[in-house]
C-alpha cells in the first residue's frame, strides 16, 4: 500500500468523521424532541389523539403544541383491526416508545460505533479487536431490529389494544434486514483475522 493511498485513505476517513458527527448531532436533537414529545403526550387526553386510516398502515396524530405534532404510522400487519374502535392513545404510545424510540437508539449507537471504526482509519490500522468487536455489536442490534423489534410491538398492540394474542409472521418477517445482519457477522470475522494478521507482522 502506497504511502499516497495511505494519505488519501487518512484525509478522507477525516471528512467521514465529521459527516458522521454531523448525522450523530441531529440524530440526537432529533430523538431528544420526540422522546420530550413522547413523554408530553403520555399526559394527553385519549380524545385528543386522531386516527386516520391510510392504504397500508394506521396513521395515529398526537398533537403537542398548536404548531406541532407527533405521529405513528402503524402497519396494518402490525395491527389487525377490522374496525375502529380500538385506543388510539394506547396504541401510538406502544408503538412510539416501543418503535420510534428504540429504532432511534440504535441508529444512534451504530452511528457511535461506525465514528469510532472510521477513527482509526485516520489513526492506524482499522483491523483491530476493538473494531471486530464493533462490527459484532452493529450485527446484533441489525438482527435485532429486523428480527425483533416488530414481532414484540406487534405482540403487545395484539395484546393491550386488541385483546388477541396475534401476529402475522409473514408481514413482520424481513429476511433481507437479517440478511444485512449475518453479513456483518462474516464482515466482524474478517475484522477479527485482520487484526490477528496485523498482531504478527507488529510482533516480526
Amino acid at each position: 500500500m502506497s504511502h499516497e493511498f495511505v494519505q488519501t485513505l487518512q484525509k478522507r476517513s477525516i471528512l467521514f468523521v465529521r459527516l458522521l458527527n454531523v448525522i450523530l448531532s441531529l440524530l440526537v436533537l432529533f430523538y431528544m424532541v420526540i422522546l420530550i414529545g413522547g413523554i408530553w403526550s403520555i399526559f394527553l387526553p385519549a380524545d385528543q389523539f386522531q386516527l386516520v386510516v391510510g392504504i397500508s398502515h394506521w396513521k395515529i396524530i398526537a398533537p403537542i403544541a398548536t404548531h406541532f405534532e407527533l405521529f405513528a404510522l402503524i402497519p396494518y400487519d402490525l395491527l389487525h383491526s377490522t374496525t375502529f374502535t380500538f385506543n388510539a392513545k394506547t396504541t401510538f404510545l406502544i408503538f412510539h416508545f416501543g418503535k420510534s424510540l428504540i429504532s432511534f437508539a440504535a441508529m444512534i449507537y451504530g452511528v457511535v460505533l461506525v465514528r469510532k471504526i472510521v477513527v482509526t482509519f485516520s489513526e492506524n490500522s482499522p483491523f483491530t479487536p476493538q473494531n471486530a468487536k464493533r462490527v459484532r455489536i452493529i450485527s446484533y442490534i441489525v438482527i435485532g431490529y429486523f428480527g425483533l423489534i416488530d414481532l414484540l410491538v406487534s405482540l403487545c398492540l395484539n395484546i393491550f389494544v386488541m385483546d388477541v394474542v396475534s401476529i402475522h409472521l409473514l408481514g413482520i418477517f424481513h429476511p433481507w434486514g437479517l440478511g444485512i445482519g449475518f453479513l456483518l457477522l462474516l464482515l466482524a470475522k474478517v475484522f477479527q483475522y485482520g487484526a490477528f494478521l496485523q498482531n504478527k507482522i507488529d510482533a516480526a
